[in-house]
């Protein structure tokens, strides 16, 4: 994830520190993406770390479960606490053809639709139903890939463990108030992978359900005590695949959910059929 233009623009829809996404969230050959260039690298990470990524991708509906999910839609909304919404966002994904449809609104207050490829970048883009001019297409398929990466890594993240260029180190048990137990796993990437590669990730994995309840994260550039919260609640089914639908954060007055959350194995082609053409000038 290009943190220079991506998490500056939610920092700033948000007001607060979201985590980059270093992990390669648009390519690798991990159930949580459908591009197959390289693979992750076992020999650079802890056996013990690796088997508990292995739970984790199993309990979410395993490789056989992403392999069967053809399409996933969904609304990424960042809520205040007052409930007062930051942002939404419609994501439409058909990952066995790597095409994308995503709704919302700009911040001038324009709506948008897009339709591109995922691994070309080739699209269109409507404002206010018109079709935008090509001149003005790229950078805006840009920025909506950006927020392909983001709103799905924050759907997708712990089925990425075993993600090319990650680094899987066990960082021990912790037992929380309640007698829950868990094991920590800590993810840091080979240099170069993604464009926050510096990134640090810590996921702490409930042995009983094998799913990630607490997501920490040092971001790049940011200093080790700048370590932040995200807990991840709501797992349920959802087809083929068991996802979390709600983020919370302790130390930020918002959360992230994920409503109207569906997984199919059949894409409906009727969704990325593009309007009619009626052009606009940016």
């Amino acid at each position: 994830m290009n943190r220079a233009w991506i998490f500056l623009f939610l920092a700033a829809m948000v007001g607060a520190a979201f985590p980059g996404c270093a992990g390669n969230g648009s390519t690798g050959s991990d159930p949580g993406s459908s591009a197959q260039e390289r693979r992750f690298d076992p020999s650079l990470s802890d056996p013990r770390a690796i088997e508990i990524a292995e739970q984790v991708l199993a309990a979410m509906g395993g490789r056989e479960g992403f392999e069967r999910a053809a399409y996933l839609t969904f609304h990424f909304v960042v809520q205040k606490e007052d409930g007062e919404i930051i942002s939404n966002y419609t994501h439409h994904w058909d990952r066995k053809n790597d095409r994308y449809r995503l709704e919302g609104s700009l911040k001038d207050g324009r709506n948008f639709l897009s339709y591109f490829q995922l691994w070309s970048g080739v699209g269109s883009v409507y404002l206010d139903g018109k079709e935008l001019d090509q001149i003005g297409v790229p950078d805006f398929i840009k920025r909506f890939h950006g927020r392909f990466i983001n709103d799905t890594y924050w759907l997708l993240m712990p089925a990425k463990l075993l993600d090319p260029g990650a680094i899987l180190k066990y960082a021990g048990e912790i037992t929380d108030d309640s007698g829950e137990q868990f094991d920590i796993v800590h993810i840091s990437f080979l240099e170069g992978t993604g464009l926050t590669w510096q990134d640090q990730y810590w996921a702490f994995v409930n042995r009983k359900t094998h799913l990630m309840d607490r997501w920490e994260y040092v971001l790049t550039g940011s200093p080790p005590e700048d370590r932040q919260v995200a807990l991840w609640t709501d797992w349920k089914p959802h087809g083929p695949l068991i996802l979390s639908t709600l983020k919370t954060f302790p130390d930020r007055p918002y959360h992230i959910s994920f409503t109207d959350l569906e997984v199919r194995e059949t894409v409906p082609e009727e969704i990325f059929s593009p309007p009619g053409r009626v052009r606009e000038s940016p």
